[in-house]
């Protein structure tokens, strides 16, 4: 079974603040490992807010 976004798809982002409390997370990435394309997906996201937000700082 494989499960395919389209584009199709009525998505919405939620916000997670009441699921993750504020505060810093890591990623711990096993040597040799391969990431789903999914959860490479999450850690590229992740990290691209915390560029972000790095950016918002030093304005």
């Amino acid at each position: 079974m494989s499960i395919s976004i389209t584009g199709d798809e009525k998505l919405a982002i939620l916000p997670a603040s009441r699921f993750f409390p504020n505060r810093t997370y890591g990623i711990v990435l096993r040597k040799g490992k391969i990431l789903s394309p999914q959860a490479r997906r999450f850690m590229e996201m992740l990290l691209h807010k915390k560029h972000r937000a790095a950016a918002e700082e030093d304005h």
